[in-house]
């Protein structure tokens, strides 16, 4: 059974109590690749994540009148950086995307996007003997761009799914974590099809290239 701690929001009387469980943040993939080494360079990185926070639908009413909500932006950015910084030189998280022409003004070789589009929580009821299980799906979708001073170089797409059982508890308190390790899954899954696609384009790996050999021009003869 799961020891980690959810927060609890109960309402008048105790007659309903909303789960909340921050997401485990979600690192170290493996990223299947035709290269050796790190894409070279620095990064602005522009991530809107904030579909992640949501309310986690119930497949049936065995958990009334209880409430799941799926508390992942903050995990989800953390997850990303963690990855990106394991493809690329480094990135800078930004709060807004930088227009094109002001990357290389702020030292960036080039800008990546990303961006959730949909986050789908469930949970189903599974009996299980005297008590029940709680069965917990989350599929994701989002989208990458990679822009460099000339515009975009990469646009990529992909899906994350996650699942996750355990049982439910007495008052199915359980539910938040069942649902934070399932995003988890997902997350990964989903970092893992990004990196990927980021990590093998040669139109990435040419801009950053052009961009350190230019710098390296820069110390040449005078």
């Amino acid at each position: 059974m799961r020891m980690r701690a959810a927060i609890v929001l109960c309402g008048a009387g105790l007659a309903a109590c909303q789960y909340q469980s921050p997401v485990p943040v979600a690192t170290e993939f493996d990223v299947y690749t035709i290269y050796d080494d790190a894409i070279p360079g620095t990064f602005a990185l522009y991530l809107d994540a904030s579909e992640l926070n949501g309310r986690v639908r119930m497949r049936s009413n065995d958990c009334a009148p209880q409430r799941f909500r799926l508390d992942g932006e903050a995990s989800f950015q953390q997850s990303s950086v963690s990855t990106l910084r394991n493809l690329v030189g480094d990135v800078d998280l930004v709060s807004s995307p930088l227009r094109s022409d002001d990357l290389a003004e702020r030292g960036y070789t080039g800008q990546i996007v990303l961006e959730v589009h949909t986050a789908q929580a469930e949970l189903t009821p599974v009996p299980n003997f005297l008590m029940f299980d709680l069965d917990a799906d989350v599929n994701i979708t989002a989208s990458m761009d990679v822009f460099g001073p000339d515009g975009r170089v990469l646009r990529s797409s992909a899906d994350g799914h996650g699942r996750s059982t355990d049982t439910a508890g007495l008052l199915c308190e359980n539910g938040g974590a069942v649902v934070a390790d399932a995003a988890s899954e997902a997350f990964g899954a989903l970092l893992r099809r990004l990196g990927e696609d980021l990590y093998n384009s040669d139109d990435v790996r040419e801009l950053a290239e052009g961009e350190d050999e230019g710098e390296d021009g820069d110390g040449g003869e005078s």
